[in-house]
């Protein structure tokens, strides 16, 4: 569960706060903005609605923004739960795309991780591609260590 006492003691000195693994539902995610005063939030769950929960919760990725930017900001409907994502746009030049990721992890072997890794990737590339954007930050945990050069995740960040 977040602790919404320390993304709060954040917003003291920020105005956009990413977070990973938060562990709730879909259908949880306005608990930041009910926790959080004067914040909006994009965010995704890895975890199923309908499924009863057995076991650790896993995964979870929200964007959690105050609500006096100077900037148009939309979350953005995507198709991976891996990852949320928001356009930032202001008035004149800006346009921004804020991704938040929690990828698989990364093997010498797993193909389906491999997969699915590089369809997020592919995802961002086609969302900056199809929405004309200036600039794209990504941030969260890529699962990867570039050190390890014969895992299959570093092999595809790095184009090698």
């Amino acid at each position: 569960m977040p602790r919404f006492e320390f993304i709060t003691k954040l917003f003291d000195n920020h105005d956009t706060v990413l977070v990973r693994e938060h562990w709730l539902r879909e259908s949880e995610l306005h608990k930041f903005h009910d926790n959080v005063n004067y914040t909006n939030v994009c965010g995704s769950s890895g975890m199923n609605d309908n499924i009863l929960l057995s076991g650790r919760p896993y995964r979870g990725t929200a964007i959690l923004w105050r609500r006096y930017l100077n900037y148009a900001i939309l979350a953005l409907e995507i198709i991976s739960k891996r990852m949320c994502d928001i356009r930032l746009t202001r008035e004149g030049d800006l346009v921004m795309l804020l991704f938040c990721v929690y990828m698989p992890c990364d093997t010498e072997y797993d193909m389906s991780n491999l997969n699915e890794y590089n369809a997020i990737l592919q995802e961002m590339v086609d969302l900056g591609i199809l929405l004309d954007v200036n600039t794209i930050i990504i941030a969260g945990d890529f699962n990867t260590e570039f050190s390890r050069a014969r895992f299959l995740h570093t092999r595809a960040l790095t184009g090698s």
